[in-house]
């Protein structure tokens, strides 16, 4: 477009550039076509010429300045009305010091328009609104001559000992229609109750619901309990906040002040509160040691937690640790400087004689040999001889190869070849400490392979997410000689069929280049790489980003005809895993397994919602609660089914079963859900007697009045932690073992029949508590984690079991013949939570239904209780995390494994402890020569 016709706006008004040169002074005085017929003075004008404003921008005008005096207006009464250091926001239209706002126009406009009516105008619909609230009242205030709505409960909500009577909480409305919730005159939420030119109801309701009965003031806690609890602590914690107004009390600064109470006997405490004086008990609580027990945190080699320790004492342990640092710093100084001038050698002829000794003991000793073995075969037969003499040649080839390595690599050259025993020996050292080995290397008594060989050997431990091949046909090797030498031993030969084992960990993310392959470490798997899970996601994402893994789902595989163990995948997750991710995991490594000739027929695991969920679409199709069968036929109501089909291999039945570790746990939990302003309040009967944990407790206070008198404790190991359980004490297995083991059975049925005292009153509830404990001691202390291996359906772990059960098939039998009983509501507070109880007859009807089915099929085996535990593979977690030197993130996590399957593969796996426990779980391993990736 040429710029001579190109039109410009002044004043709103759109003109030619023509027009502007004849309204300049001096300007053509030529009429133009407008002006013909009329007056040519008329039709020149003044000089300049006023341009004329559009109707819109008028109006855009006359809203601004109309907004601007009700916006100082409201400023004015807001500053009369609230202090100056708790003015509420205004949304942004105050003014920031130093800062120009820009105004939308349109904005100014809407709201101009939704401000057009007043508190007069909607002042009769208000206070009929508000009489539908029968708890509520109205009440007309004045502030700073203007005319409010007040609105508050007909009651006060503090009472004399807290200032009162009072209400603390009103509803304010101004003049312009806006109201606000505030607590002691502090804003705690804000809405405009004009909407549209209308009155609305709904912005009005959200405010006035709390000032419902729910809703309390939050109290916090007295001085008086503060000091109590606080009596150790030598500082103040910095999220405490002390008040005077309008009643003294310690709050947390992050106090809601005006709260919804969940159930009638919760504090009068926000959560917020409540969380602060626990948080102040445990300080107080690791405040309460000896001088000595407060040095030995702040040394240097703690292991005491530092976010813990009081500043000060943070202060002292970074000073300490400084201190011993130049210390060790220098006596490895020291030491280096003596092992510079110190020189060990070993003569030719001492080397020569240990290669020899061996070879003189077959050479010259061979009858005193053949008297061993046949004392062997004397005491144990024929195939332990040809064992011992097996074991014998491959020791005495084991020591032959290594003493030919120490001579013939001498030199040390690149090019020197190493034997299977040689690099055994290496490893052994170098997964323990890089720098050890290689400081044993460069003494030079030993001749060992250099650690690139070592990395390069250990690399074909790197497994990727998902099966390995390699590691499956591996395992299978060794399996194939493991079944020989069981058979050669005069035992009966591994079945090949196994549990499968999973549980997930979570871990930090993080994410690594690797330089060497190119390829990024520690990201999570997508959908395109979790090939089998295509039918489960439907489609693919094309656009996915990749993030680091947070979570780990390891397999294991246990046979249950031998001691032999594998440790299968494992797979990667972004968040926590649902249950197609765990479906899809759980087929692809059933699928894995069987292939090279591992066959599942038990699966194993925890109690999580993803599980059960995956255990119940596995079996039934079916997701959701386990109903009741009403059927009056049905001999057994609560009858489920736990098993499906090995898709591998129809044959077989696939049992679910839940650790039942972790089910030990959840039933202690419950019952300490039972305790006063617990969440449950169990009861025998609809209309029984309540009973619970209070029962625990007192058994606690008379432990504690025999070792006031010098008594023996009838319950040695009883902890108050265990008693007053914290998160962590709930988590661990131990501190629930013990509430169902004899020592605490006794204690109760001693309390209730007594010798030579008169019986006690709360008999009857400890009587329900007693039998609640003896039913779990029956599921899980002897039966499902019992010692005992199950031959027949009539030993003693498969009786226990049953009878155990039956006590809460009993229990909830009874609860049913109230019409008014919901197991599977959220209120209900007379039993078990509909999850527990669904896990208890999942892991029940598994365990039992595995020992019919495998018993029936494999005549003359047995099953041990304690290989069907979830616990292996926390075991496994446990080392990693030791191998990754106490923090297991996405990237050391697969070097952790591969360290743990070197070790096997060296060591084996030895019991951590001769007494035998819930996490004694040996894991066996065969050794095979290595192979290089």
């Amino acid at each position: 477009m040429d710029s001579s016709t190109k039109q410009q706006v002044v004043g709103g008004i759109r003109r030619s550039p023509r027009k502007r040169e004849r309204e300049r002074p001096g300007a053509s005085t030529t009429p133009t076509r407008s002006t013909q017929g009329q007056d040519p003075a008329a039709a020149l004008g003044p000089a300049r010429v006023t341009p004329r404003r559009s109707p819109r921008l008028l109006q855009r005008e006359h809203i601004i300045q109309r907004l601007r005096s009700k916006l100082r207006e409201k400023a004015e009464l807001q500053a009369s009305e609230y202090p100056s250091e708790s003015l509420p926001s205004t949304s942004g239209n105050t003014k920031t010091p130093g800062k120009r706002r820009k105004l939308d126009l349109g904005q100014l406009e809407t709201a101009g328009e939704t401000d057009m009516i007043t508190l007069v105008d909607i002042r009769t619909q208000l206070i009929l609104y508000v009489s539908s609230y029968p708890l509520l009242e109205v009440h007309d205030i004045m502030v700073a001559g203007k005319n409010f709505i007040e609105i508050h409960r007909k009651s006060a909500d503090l009472d004399v000992e807290h200032g009162g009577p009072l209400n603390s909480a009103r509803v304010l409305i101004s003049p312009h229609g806006q109201a606000s919730l505030q607590v002691f005159f502090k804003t705690i939420s804000e809405i405009s109750v004009i909407r549209n030119k209308t009155f609305c109801k709904q912005n009005l309701s959200t405010l006035l619901l709390r000032l419902s009965e729910d809703y309390h003031i939050c109290q916090g806690m007295t001085i008086g309990e503060y000091e109590a609890i606080s009596q150790h602590i030598r500082y103040q914690p910095k999220d405490v906040i002390k008040q005077f107004f309008p009643f003294e009390g310690v709050t947390s600064t992050q106090c809601a002040h005006w709260f919804k109470t969940k159930r009638s006997s919760q504090l009068m405490m926000c959560n917020k509160c409540i969380r602060l004086r626990a948080n102040i008990k445990q300080i107080d609580k690791r405040n309460i040691v000896s001088t000595p027990t407060r040095k030995q945190r702040t040394a240097h080699g703690s292991h005491y937690p530092f976010t813990l320790l009081s500043p000060h004492s943070q202060k002292a342990r970074l000073y300490r640790s400084k201190l011993r640092r130049k210390r060790d710093k220098r006596k490895i100084r020291k030491m280096e400087q003596r092992l510079r001038k110190l020189n060990v050698t070993l003569e030719d002829e001492q080397n020569k004689e240990m290669c020899d000794i061996l070879k003189v003991i077959n050479t010259e000793h061979g009858p005193a040999l053949d008297e061993v073995f046949s004392d062997v075969e004397t005491e144990h037969g024929r195939n332990m001889r040809e064992v011992v003499e097996q074991r014998w040649k491959l020791d005495y080839n084991d020591r032959v190869q290594f003493a030919a390595d120490q001579q013939k690599n001498v030199s040390g050259s690149k090019a020197n070849v190493w034997s299977t025993i040689t690099y055994r020996l290496a490893l052994a050292v170098f997964i323990r400490s890089e720098a050890a080995y290689k400081a044993l290397r460069s003494f030079k008594i030993l001749q060992l392979p250099s650690t690139s060989s070592l990395r390069k050997l250990s690399s074909s431990r790197l497994h990727e997410p998902g099966p390995v091949a390699e590691h499956l046909a591996e395992q299978a090797s060794k399996y194939q000689m493991w079944k020989e030498e069981k058979q050669n031993m005069g035992h009966k030969v591994p079945l090949g069929e196994g549990v499968l084992i999973f549980d997930e960990v979570k871990v930090i993310g993080k994410v690594m280049w690797n330089s060497k392959s190119h390829k990024f470490a520690g990201l999570a798997m997508t959908e395109e790489e979790c090939t089998s899970f295509h039918d489960i996601y439907k489609t693919l994402n094309p656009n996915l980003k990749q993030e680091p893994a947070e979570y780990f789902l390891q397999f294991l595989w246990r046979d249950l005809s031998s001691d032999f163990d594998i440790l299968g995948p494992y797979y990667t997750s972004i968040g926590t895993m649902d249950h197609k991710f765990v479906i899809g995991c759980l087929l692809e490594s059933m699928g894995a397994f069987s292939l090279y000739g591992f066959t599942v027929s038990a699966v194993v695991c925890d109690g999580a919602s993803s599980n059960l969920a995956a255990i119940k679409l596995l079996c039934t199709e079916q997701r959701g609660a386990y109903r009741r069968i009403e059927d009056p036929e049905e001999e057994n109501p609560h009858r489920i089914t736990a098993f499906f089909e090995n898709p591998y291999d129809p044959s077989i039945k696939v049992w679910c079963i839940i650790c039942p570790s972790h089910m030990l746990k959840n039933h202690i939990n419950a019952l300490y859900s039972s305790r006063d302003g617990g969440t449950k309040q169990f009861r025998m009967t609809p209309d029984g007697l309540r009973f619970g944990w209070q029962a625990l407790e007192d058994m606690w206070d008379r432990e504690q009045d025999r070792l006031a008198g010098g008594l023996i404790r009838v319950v040695p190991k009883l902890q108050r932690s265990y008693i007053d359980r914290d998160a962590w004490t709930k988590l661990n297995v131990a501190p629930a073992k013990i509430m169902q083991q004899d020592q605490v059975l006794m204690e109760l049925y001693g309390y209730m029949h007594p010798a030579h005292e008169q019986v006690a009153d709360d008999v009857p509830n400890v009587q329900c508590t007693y039998d609640y404990l003896r039913a779990c001691h029956k599921l899980y202390e002897q039966g499902t984690l019992s010692d005992e291996p199950v031959r027949t359906l009539q030993s003693k772990p498969v009786l226990n079991i049953k009878e155990g059960f039956m006590f809460f098939e009993s229990w909830i039998d009874a609860l049913y013949t109230d019409g008014n009983f919901k197991p599977m509501s959220s209120f209900e507070r007379r039993f078990l939570a509909w999850q527990t109880w669904d896990l208890t007859r999942v892991m029940t009807t598994g365990f039992l239904g595995l020992c019919e089915d495998f018993l029936g099929r494999h005549d003359g085996y047995f099953i041990a209780p304690k290989k069907l535990n979830g616990s292996a593979v926390e075991t496994l977690f446990s080392q990693f995390k030791y191998l990754a030197g106490g923090k297991l993130t996405s990237i050391n996590y697969v070097t952790a494994r591969k360290a743990f399957l070197i070790k096997r593969d060296v060591h084996g796996h030895k019991p951590t402890s001769a007494v035998a426990g819930y996490r004694d779980v040996p894991l066996y391993v065969r050794c095979l020569p290595f192979l290089e990736k």
